[in-house]
């Protein structure tokens, strides 16, 4: 079948982001020529039980299989489609409220439809657009005669995907190569480089082009995706090649009592934690402290830099409780009201329990997304999961007094 469907993902399965229920309902084929190719990969419509919908899209680059998530968003600096259509490569713009290089223009068709497409799509439908990039954030401009549309387009590991869906790892298939236009290519992907060497990233169909994203996409689901998009390093085809993180020496024992910051604690649990950001991977200890209330706070010992640095995580609570999807919706640079202060979000990262010792809330297993948040100098940081957000004001201890404080 020359648009056979080589992905985990089967039309009718149903998967949940936190706590909503998505149903695939659909699987387009999406491609794009140059130079005599066509580079092809799959859009999946997916349609949640309320009926907003969202597009999760799927190719295969040299650097293994790239999932990825495309939310509507209403810029900060919108554009006409003349306007749109007149940027080039390697020219800067302004969309989200900083400033971003173009790295790819293109269109895109419709080649393949299987089962139900978003609203309005057509076989054959083209559309323009091109890739915006800075740093870790992606914006996607596409446009079909008046109508421009933008997108945040955020990456995600595929065990995330994979895993909502309750596929197995082992049944996750990578495309295999057809002829199309003459050319051996991947069926699902699109192995092209534009310039600066970064993959191309491609629009979904929208309704600006006839075939649309739906704008009601709650933020709260969004919102897990983007804390997750491009952290999550664990098992990923990226880092199988690099060095395993190395474990701290342990330097604190459970059971042990001390005082940190004028208040008495007693250690009574203590965890493995893996640390994911962009391009950072690390090990470290987290603690839990019980005060003589039963108040419970961290005490964290190790980052990427060194194993030696602590930082004792007290919680609180917000003035204005917040919900998980609200602060998953945060990105870098977000304002965050937190304990009256209005903090900047600095570091989004996700975290893995690898193992447990004494009493302690921790799972083996169970993922934390957390953000670390700045202003002025007080450092605050949120740990959330689907149900809950625990936040605390962090303060950095030298390794010697804590060391003493439990010896």
């Amino acid at each position: 079948m020359k648009y056979a469907n080589t992905t985990p993902l089967e039309l009718g399965m149903t998967g949940e982001f936190l706590g909503k229920r998505y149903r695939i309902a659909g699987r387009l084929v999406m491609g794009m020529d140059e130079g005599g190719e066509t580079y092809t990969w799959n859009e999946f419509h997916l349609v949640a039980d309320d009926g907003s919908s969202t597009t999760l899209v799927h190719e295969v680059t040299e650097n293994g299989v790239e999932w990825r998530m495309f939310t509507l968003i209403e810029p900060m600096h919108s554009l006409t489609a003349a306007e749109a259509a007149s940027r080039r490569v390697g020219e800067s713009i302004d969309i989200s409220g900083k400033s971003m290089r173009i790295n790819c223009v293109d269109e895109s068709r419709v080649l393949h439809i299987e089962g139900e497409a978003p609203e309005g799509v057509d076989l054959g439908d083209v559309a323009h657009y091109f890739n915006a990039e800075s740093g870790n954030e992606m914006i996607v401009v596409s446009w079909t005669g008046d109508e421009v549309e933008f997108y945040r387009g955020v990456t995600l590991p595929a065990q995330a995907v994979t895993g909502a869906f309750g596929v197995p790892p082992a049944s996750c298939r990578v495309g295999t190569p057809m002829q199309t236009s003459g050319a051996s290519v991947f069926d699902n992907a699109g192995t092209r480089q534009d310039a600066g060497g970064t993959f191309a990233l491609r629009p979904p169909m929208n309704s600006a082009n006839r075939a649309g994203i739906s704008g009601k996409m709650i933020a709260g689901v969004v919102a897990v995706l983007i804390a997750v998009a491009g952290l999550w390093f664990f098992n990923s085809s990226r880092t199988k090649s690099s060095t395993p993180p190395k474990l701290p020496k342990t330097q604190l024992i459970v059971g042990k009592s001390g005082e940190l910051l004028a208040t008495r604690y007693r250690i009574t649990g203590r965890a493995v934690v893996e640390i994911a950001r962009v391009g950072k991977r690390f090990l470290r200890h987290e603690y839990v402290l019980t005060d003589d209330n039963g108040s419970e706070d961290l005490l964290v010992q190790g980052s990427e830099r060194s194993g030696d640095e602590w930082l004792l995580l007290t919680s609180f609570r917000t003035e204005r409780p917040l919900t998980s999807q609200q602060v998953g919706a945060l990105r870098l640079g977000d304002a965050l009201d937190v304990d009256g202060s209005s903090a900047r979000v600095t570091e989004m990262f996700l975290s893995r329990v690898q193992s447990v010792e004494g009493a302690t809330a921790f799972v083996a297993g169970t993922p934390l997304y957390g953000l670390l948040a700045r202003s002025g100098t007080k450092t605050f940081a949120a740990r959330w999961n689907e149900t809950s957000v625990t936040f605390y004001r962090v303060t950095p201890l030298p390794a010697k007094s804590v060391t003493t404080s439990f010896k």
